[in-house]
Protein backbone atom coordinates (compact mmCIF):
# COMPACT_ATOMS: atom_id res chain seq x y z
CA UNK A 1 0.00 0.00 0.00
CA UNK A 2 1.68 3.37 -1.08
CA UNK A 3 0.09 6.51 1.01
CA UNK A 4 0.02 10.38 1.00
CA UNK A 5 0.00 12.20 4.01
CA UNK A 6 -0.64 15.53 3.67
CA UNK A 7 0.56 17.80 7.04
CA UNK A 8 0.29 20.81 8.60
CA UNK A 9 1.29 22.16 11.91
CA UNK A 10 -1.93 24.24 13.31
CA UNK A 11 -3.81 20.52 14.47
CA UNK A 12 -0.66 19.53 16.23
CA UNK A 13 -0.77 19.30 19.83
CA UNK A 14 0.56 21.55 21.72
CA UNK A 15 -0.01 24.25 18.95
CA UNK A 16 -1.73 26.68 20.02
CA UNK A 17 -0.31 30.43 19.02
CA UNK A 18 -0.05 32.03 15.34
CA UNK A 19 3.13 33.46 16.13
CA UNK A 20 4.99 31.89 18.90
CA UNK A 21 4.45 28.14 17.47
CA UNK A 22 3.73 28.48 13.65
CA UNK A 23 5.94 30.79 12.18
CA UNK A 24 9.83 30.94 11.71
CA UNK A 25 11.66 32.53 14.64
CA UNK A 26 8.83 32.04 17.01
CA UNK A 27 9.92 31.12 19.60
CA UNK A 28 8.10 28.17 19.98
CA UNK A 29 8.53 27.03 16.33
CA UNK A 30 11.15 24.21 16.46
CA UNK A 31 9.55 22.82 19.05
CA UNK A 32 6.31 22.43 16.81
CA UNK A 33 8.45 21.25 14.46
CA UNK A 34 9.39 18.09 16.50
CA UNK A 35 5.67 17.42 17.84
CA UNK A 36 4.45 17.83 14.17
CA UNK A 37 7.10 15.17 13.04
CA UNK A 38 6.41 13.08 15.59
CA UNK A 39 2.85 12.50 15.19
CA UNK A 40 3.72 12.07 11.38
CA UNK A 41 6.28 9.34 12.66
CA UNK A 42 3.37 7.81 14.47
CA UNK A 43 1.01 7.68 11.68
CA UNK A 44 4.15 6.23 9.61
CA UNK A 45 4.47 3.50 12.27
CA UNK A 46 0.75 2.32 12.56
CA UNK A 47 0.99 2.79 8.40
CA UNK A 48 4.17 0.22 8.18
CA UNK A 49 2.48 -2.04 10.47
CA UNK A 50 -0.82 -2.18 8.49
CA UNK A 51 1.33 -3.37 5.68
CA UNK A 52 2.35 0.42 4.04
CA UNK A 53 5.18 0.38 1.59
CA UNK A 54 5.85 3.60 0.34
CA UNK A 55 4.65 6.75 2.22
CA UNK A 56 5.46 10.16 0.76
CA UNK A 57 5.17 12.88 3.35
CA UNK A 58 3.38 16.65 1.88
CA UNK A 59 4.95 19.05 3.91
CA UNK A 60 1.62 21.54 3.82
CA UNK A 61 2.76 24.07 6.44
CA UNK A 62 3.84 27.32 4.40
CA UNK A 63 7.09 28.02 5.42
CA UNK A 64 7.26 23.76 5.82
CA UNK A 65 7.02 22.53 9.11
CA UNK A 66 8.66 19.07 9.24
CA UNK A 67 12.01 18.27 10.42
CA UNK A 68 13.67 16.14 7.79
CA UNK A 69 16.55 14.57 10.00
CA UNK A 70 13.83 12.91 12.25
CA UNK A 71 11.31 11.51 9.44
CA UNK A 72 11.03 7.89 10.23
CA UNK A 73 11.54 5.44 7.47
CA UNK A 74 10.56 4.36 4.93
CA UNK A 75 8.71 8.00 4.46
CA UNK A 76 9.97 10.53 2.09
CA UNK A 77 9.63 14.00 2.35
CA UNK A 78 7.70 16.44 -0.64
CA UNK A 79 9.53 19.35 0.34
CA UNK A 80 11.13 22.94 -0.47
CA UNK A 81 9.47 26.34 -1.40
CA UNK A 82 8.03 27.11 -3.83
CA UNK A 83 5.76 23.47 -3.64
CA UNK A 84 4.25 22.78 -6.87
CA UNK A 85 0.74 23.05 -6.39
CA UNK A 86 -1.02 19.84 -4.58
CA UNK A 87 -3.55 19.31 -7.73
CA UNK A 88 -0.86 19.21 -10.00
CA UNK A 89 1.33 16.92 -7.41
CA UNK A 90 -1.41 14.37 -6.63
CA UNK A 91 -2.57 14.65 -10.06
CA UNK A 92 0.53 12.73 -11.29
CA UNK A 93 1.14 10.60 -8.34
CA UNK A 94 -2.22 9.50 -8.34
CA UNK A 95 -1.11 6.26 -10.18
CA UNK A 96 2.27 5.62 -7.46
CA UNK A 97 -0.82 5.75 -4.68
CA UNK A 98 -3.65 4.00 -3.27
CA UNK A 99 -4.81 6.00 -0.51
CA UNK A 100 -4.22 9.83 1.09
CA UNK A 101 -4.41 11.09 4.64
CA UNK A 102 -4.07 14.59 6.72
CA UNK A 103 -2.07 14.63 9.77
CA UNK A 104 -1.80 18.10 12.15
CA UNK A 105 -4.75 19.20 10.14
CA UNK A 106 -6.67 22.24 11.65
CA UNK A 107 -10.47 23.00 10.86
CA UNK A 108 -11.41 25.66 8.56
CA UNK A 109 -11.84 29.50 9.16
CA UNK A 110 -15.55 29.94 10.63
CA UNK A 111 -15.24 27.14 12.55
CA UNK A 112 -15.65 28.39 16.46
CA UNK A 113 -14.37 25.81 18.86
CA UNK A 114 -11.32 25.46 15.69
CA UNK A 115 -7.83 25.59 17.05
CA UNK A 116 -5.76 28.44 14.78
CA UNK A 117 -8.76 27.85 12.18
CA UNK A 118 -8.56 29.26 9.25
CA UNK A 119 -8.53 28.46 5.03
CA UNK A 120 -5.24 28.48 3.40
CA UNK A 121 -3.98 31.99 4.44
CA UNK A 122 -5.36 32.94 7.22
CA UNK A 123 -5.17 36.74 6.51
CA UNK A 124 -6.41 36.94 2.85
CA UNK A 125 -8.62 34.18 2.91
CA UNK A 126 -12.06 34.32 4.85
CA UNK A 127 -13.78 30.79 2.76
CA UNK A 128 -14.06 28.60 -0.01
CA UNK A 129 -17.14 27.28 -0.79
CA UNK A 130 -18.69 24.51 -3.19
CA UNK A 131 -22.06 24.26 -4.31
CA UNK A 132 -23.08 27.13 -1.89
CA UNK A 133 -21.48 24.94 1.30
CA UNK A 134 -18.14 26.43 3.01
CA UNK A 135 -15.38 23.88 2.69
CA UNK A 136 -11.94 24.03 3.88
CA UNK A 137 -8.42 22.48 3.18
CA UNK A 138 -9.40 18.76 4.34
CA UNK A 139 -12.24 18.87 1.97
CA UNK A 140 -10.91 20.65 -0.70
CA UNK A 141 -7.73 17.91 -0.61
CA UNK A 142 -10.26 14.62 -0.17
CA UNK A 143 -12.61 16.10 -2.55
CA UNK A 144 -9.55 16.05 -5.40
CA UNK A 145 -8.17 12.73 -3.95
CA UNK A 146 -11.90 11.49 -4.46
CA UNK A 147 -11.64 12.90 -8.23
CA UNK A 148 -8.92 10.23 -8.86
CA UNK A 149 -10.23 7.64 -6.86
CA UNK A 150 -7.94 7.86 -3.56
CA UNK A 151 -9.85 7.00 -0.62
CA UNK A 152 -8.93 9.39 2.31
CA UNK A 153 -8.19 6.68 5.32
CA UNK A 154 -6.95 8.69 8.36
CA UNK A 155 -7.22 12.25 10.08
CA UNK A 156 -6.05 13.86 12.97
CA UNK A 157 -5.90 17.54 14.20
CA UNK A 158 -7.87 19.39 16.26
CA UNK A 159 -11.12 18.29 17.83
CA UNK A 160 -13.10 20.80 15.65
CA UNK A 161 -11.42 19.33 12.76
CA UNK A 162 -11.66 15.71 13.10
CA UNK A 163 -15.82 16.74 14.01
Amino acid sequence: MRIMIMTDIEGVAGVSTPSVDTSPGGSNYLISKRLLTEEVNAAVRGFVKAGATELMVFDGHGPGAIDFETLAPPATLIHGRPLPPITWLIQKLSKRLDAVCHVGQHAMSGVRDGNLNHTQNSTEVFSYRLNGRQIGEIAQFTLLAGELGLPHIFLSGDAAACR
